[in-house]
C-alpha cells in the first residue's frame, strides 16, 4: 500500500515523539471531552483563535468553533502539543511548521502547533501567514480524519496516517489552507526590510477560492519581486507540498 507517505500532513519525516495520555486536560463542557492540551498556554492559544475574552465566538470563526466542538465530542483522543518544546524541531524546514499524526499504538492523534519566536523558522512562519493559520490547517487535518479523508493503517507494526481514496494529498492541503484563510486566521502581509510582503495566506485569499490556482501555488516554488522608491527585494515562496506524495 505504497500511497503511504509517512503522514504528518504535508510536513513529513518529523519527530516520532508521541505523548502518552498525560496531557493537560480541558474543562470544556462537552459530552465526551476528547481534546487534551499538554499545557495551559497551548489551550489558551487555541481557545483565543475562536473565542473572545467574554467566551463568545469571534466573528468569522464560527466554522472553526464548530470543528473544535466536533473534535471534542468524537470517539478519538486529540492532543494539542506546542512544537516549541520539541527539541528535534530546528532548522529551516517547512516540514516542521505544524504536524498532525497518530501515535504508534493508534491510541491518540497529535496536533502539533508551531510556536517559533526567532530565527529562520520565525521567518517561515511569517511567510505562511502566522501561527494562527498553521494551527487552523492542522485542526482541519484532524477534521479530515473524521470525514474519512485520512485513514489509519498499520505499517511495520505501527499505526500511521494515509490518504483515503476519497481525495488526494493536494486536495487535502488546499482544503485545509482554504479553511484557515476563510476563518480569518492568516495575516495577509508582514514587514520585511521595509517592504510589506504578501504571505502565502494572503496570496491564497487573493485567489478567491480557485482551487486549481491554489494547488499550483502550493506545489511550485514561486518568487515575487517587491519594489518601492527605495529599492526592491525578492521573496521566495517555497512549495509546501512534497512532490512524491499522492
Amino acid at each position: 500500500m505504497k500511497i503511504v507517505t509517512r503522514f504528518s500532513i504535508i510536513y513529513f519525516l518529523c519527530s516520532s515523539t508521541i505523548l502518552q495520555g498525560s496531557g493537560y486536560h480541558t474543562d470544556a463542557p462537552t459530552q465526551l471531552d476528547t481534546i487534551e492540551y499538554t499545557n495551559p498556554e497551548i489551550e489558551k492559544f487555541i481557545t483565543s483563535l475562536y473565542q473572545n475574552k467574554r467566551g463568545e465566538v469571534k466573528k468569522g470563526r464560527e466554522e472553526l468553533a464548530r470543528i473544535i466542538t466536533i473534535l471534542n465530542q468524537s470517539e478519538h483522543l486529540f492532543v494539542f502539543h506546542d512544537q516549541r518544546h520539541q527539541s528535534s524541531y530546528s532548522g529551516r524546514d517547512i516540514r516542521k511548521l505544524g504536524e498532525f499524526k497518530v501515535s504508534a499504538d493508534g491510541s491518540q492523534f497529535l496536533i502539533v502547533i508551531p510556536d517559533h519566536t526567532s530565527g529562520p523558522q520565525k521567518e517561515l512562519l511569517d511567510l505562511f501567514g502566522g501561527r494562527g493559520v498553521l494551527a487552523g490547517e492542522e485542526i482541519f487535518h484532524a477534521y479530515q480524519l473524521l470525514q474519512g479523508k485520512l485513514i489509519v493503517i498499520e505499517e511495520d507494526e505501527k499505526s500511521i496516517l494515509s490518504v483515503s481514496d476519497k481525495c488526494t494529498m493536494v486536495e487535502l492541503e488546499v482544503d485545509a489552507k482554504l479553511f484557515a484563510v476563510n476563518n480569518r486566521l492568516g495575516q495577509n502581509s508582514f514587514k520585511k526590510k521595509g517592504f510589506y510582503v504578501k504571505t502565502i495566506a494572503g496570496l491564497i485569499r487573493r485567489l478567491k477560492g480557485n482551487k486549481a490556482a491554489i494547488a499550483r501555488l502550493l506545489t511550485q516554488p514561486t518568487q515575487y519581486k517587491y519594489q518601492n522608491r527605495n529599492g526592491s527585494i525578492k521573496v521566495n515562496y517555497p512549495a509546501s507540498y512534497m512532490p512524491w506524495a499522492k
